[in-house]
């Protein structure tokens, strides 16, 4: 069975996974301290989250993956597209408690800087407790490839359209790596 939840709105900050199944949890612009705590077997964990950043909008986000049990998975991924002077903090860590073997846990932080002032840091953490799991982060922060922009451009697109475009297919591919999950029976 799978279970989604949007939590872009919710104030709750911990969420506590006691049966197994599959999780999808989504946000969008949240600033938040989330934790994900994984306590039982054969759960497996899908975190989606969304920036997109304008004027001096500043998002701060801290994610925790806890791992209590083993034979589960958690897999967190965040992007973000900001423009202006738009500004996004991440801080992550996955943790692996001793007990927790056969764990597979991901992290991956996305994000492309649409305007000069632009920021966004992200900062992942390991934890690992336990033997046999496997674990990985990957984080990238870059502007728009220039090669990019230039192809749109000789197709007849203005600047703000191939910016527009390209952003918009950045971001909808992580609309689309969650539809995968929900989509699974």
């Amino acid at each position: 069975m799978i279970h989604f939840q949007d939590i872009s709105q919710e104030d709750k900050c911990y969420y506590q996974i006691v049966d197994p199944g599959i999780y999808v949890y989504f946000f969008e612009n949240k600033t938040a301290d989330i934790t994900f705590s994984i306590e039982t077997s054969h759960a497996s964990v899908w975190i989606f989250g969304m920036y997109k950043g304008k004027e001096n909008d500043h998002y701060s986000l801290s994610t925790k993956q806890l791992h209590k049990a083993s034979n589960s998975s958690s897999h967190l991924i965040l992007k973000s597209a900001l423009e202006d002077n738009s500004k996004l903090i991440h801080n992550a860590i996955i943790r692996i408690e001793k007990n927790a073997l056969k764990t597979n846990a991901s992290l991956e932080s996305k994000h492309l800087l649409l305007g000069k002032g632009a920021h966004a840091e992200a900062q992942p953490n390991l934890e690992i407790l336990a033997d046999d799991v496997c674990c990985s982060h990957a984080v990238t922060t870059s502007p728009i490839h220039p090669d990019s922009l230039f192809f749109l451009n000789t197709r007849g697109l203005s600047y703000e359209k191939a910016k527009k475009l390209l952003s918009k297919g950045f971001l909808n591919a992580l609309q689309e790596k969650m539809n995968q999950i929900l989509e699974k029976k």
